[in-house]
């Protein structure tokens, strides 16, 4: 084997390493963003819930 050809062939593995880690990389922060998001809107509902009884206190105790 030559070797320029090893040397073709090391350079294909480093492309390919970087292209797994970047898609690695990718995939990971979708996720945690996806997550963020997840309790980010759980938050706010529940905020939305808390804001919403304190401005229908009766309604809430069952008062009619």
């Amino acid at each position: 084997m030559s070797p320029t050809h090893c040397h073709a062939a090391s350079d294909s593995l480093d492309i390919l390493r970087w292209v797994v880690g970047i898609g690695l990389y990718c995939s990971i922060k979708w996720h945690h963003d996806q997550n963020q998001k997840k309790k980010n809107d759980a938050r706010a509902a529940q905020l939305a819930a808390e804001e919403h009884s304190l401005d229908a206190p009766d309604a809430a105790a069952g008062v009619r």
